[in-house]
């Protein structure tokens, strides 16, 4: 990348010298034409630029020439090939999700969106004292000042801001939390009750102990669920104790005590905490339990608060940034949890990726693979883990009609920083178009672009949150998120 920056700056730097130098020859000229001899008109009209010319010609070609490894998107050095990538097998959870978005909490409200959310700050102040255009959420203005459970308010803008986030999402799932906490009320009570009987009665454990470990194992046979994993990923900057906290004062209210919560605490700034190794490690590993397993994901950020505006006052001047601010909540079980708790708001979610996880490879910027590497591989895994409804297409030697199925196609693209991208997901949804699929595609990585936990599972929640709301649609949902050396597939609805 700075090899193709340098050149970009000479080739300027070149243009803008044969600009100059057609003005001092034509000024100098213009006062002594005596001397402009026909010689004198080609070497100082034609040669010397033509030299100037040829320069930038050969530097445009030379910054633009394919690498020895036909890699066209780093001038890095060839490195050793990735690993043999095979595809890990589809699997299957269910799953429920809010987000929280200037633009709306619904899919209806954000997609398409195009009014204009943006309100003048007057707290807040850019590098020359003046006030500054945000885009917050209403619905955050509105509720602030909050306070906690205890009657505390928090000390800073920034963990005041994501309280009221994670407060308004948690109460969203109001439902769900209240089903979960009777359920580990109950269990926790069952355990009481066993441990107090032995108590009051140890003679118990000499006389009838045989019939004691039958019983046990059969309790120990019937499925239940004993913790609610919970997960939050909040900016490095904000009081993480405090919310945690918090949090956990606000989950008794629920029947979630400090014994039958786990929650920790995820940062979206370090390397190896990525959305890649949390679907590797948790997502997996819930949907290939054999227990119930019941967790929920919280990410809140925000950057409506004075001192990262000072921190990031350059990228804002330079890129043009409008501070803002968002949420989303994924709350996600095994079959066997859903079926304890009867869940009704959860919907049914297969997902995978185009290789098998983990993967221990260096995720270097200069390794991140781009979406026109990434998605031949993402068509073969949907084709080879029958992700997609079969088509008429599909079908040989059969009748064929002309009926196409309806695919909804989200992505964390974002249009803008990625514009290059946007020709292989055009070859993307034109081979699906020969599937006979009618594609709707929206690609929604402008949310929250600064936070790569927002952007990997904005789009997912709001797969999930149009899987639950129009559960009676024909429509297939697909999600496609890039990570550093893969994609990640999510899919509902499928028929």
């Amino acid at each position: 990348m700075l090899l193709k920056k340098t050149l970009t700056y000479v080739r300027y730097s070149l243009i803008a010298v044969l600009v100059l130098y057609f003005a001092v020859a034509w000024m100098y000229f213009k006062d002594n034409a005596s001397e402009l001899t026909l010689a004198g008109i080609v070497i100082w009209f034609m040669l010397f630029p033509l030299l100037i010319l040829i320069s930038v010609g050969l530097t445009h070609w030379y910054q633009n020439k394919p690498a020895p490894n036909n890699d066209m998107t780093s001038d890095a050095p060839a490195k050793a090939p990735l690993p043999q990538q095979k595809a890990q097998p589809n699997r299957h959870l269910l799953m429920s999700s809010q987000v929280l978005l200037p633009e709306g909490n619904h899919w209806s409200e954000i997609i398409d969106n195009t009014d204009d959310v943006t309100q003048l700050n007057r707290s807040i102040t850019d590098t020359f004292g003046l006030p500054l255009l945000t885009k917050p959420i209403t619905e955050i203005e509105e509720a602030l000042p909050l306070q906690t459970v205890d009657g505390v308010v928090p000390s800073d803008t920034l963990t005041e801001r994501l309280w009221a986030l994670i407060y308004t999402q948690l109460s969203q799932h109001d439902e769900a939390l209240q089903v979960i906490g009777e359920h580990l009320l109950i269990q926790t009570e069952q355990h009481i009750d066993t441990q107090t009987t032995t108590s009051i009665h140890p003679e118990w454990q000499q006389t009838d102990s045989l019939h004691m470990q039958q019983e046990s194992s059969a309790e120990a046979t019937e499925p239940a669920i004993a913790i609610l994993e919970l997960y939050l990923c909040l900016p490095a900057d904000s009081d993480k104790e405090f919310l945690r906290t918090t949090i956990q004062s606000l989950m008794t209210e629920y029947g979630i005590h400090a014994e039958a919560l786990k929650l920790q605490l995820l940062s979206a700034e370090p390397v190896d905490n990525t959305p890649l190794a949390f679907i590797s490690d948790v997502l997996c590993s819930v949907a290939d339990s054999n227990q119930p397993r019941v967790g929920m994901l919280l990410i809140a950020d925000t950057q409506i608060d004075q001192d990262w505006l000072d921190n990031e006052s350059d990228r804002i001047l330079s890129e043009g940034m409008i501070p803002t601010e968002a949420a989303s909540t994924l709350m996600f079980c095994n079959p066997s949890a859903a079926q304890l708790l009867a869940f009704d708001a959860f919907v049914p979610i297969h997902f995978t990726a185009t290789t098998a996880l983990p993967m221990q490879v260096n995720t270097a910027d200069d390794q991140r693979l781009r979406y026109k590497q990434l998605l031949p591989k993402a068509k073969q895994t949907l084709l080879q883990q029958n992700m997609l409804p079969q088509t008429t297409a599909d079908v040989e030697h059969h009748e064929r009609d002309d009926t196409e199925q309806p695919l909804v196609l989200i992505s964390d693209l974002n249009v803008v920083q990625q514009a290059g991208d946007m020709d292989a997901f055009f070859k993307f949804t034109d081979d699906l178009a020969q599937q006979s699929f009618t594609v709707n595609a929206h690609h929604l990585g402008h949310h929250m672009p600064t936070n790569p936990w927002l952007t990997c599972f904005m789009p997912i929640c709001l797969l999930t949150q149009y899987a639950n709301d129009f559960a009676n649609t024909e429509e297939t949902l697909l999600a496609v998120i890039r990570h550093p050396t893969c994609c990640s597939l999510w899919q509902a609805n499928a028929h």
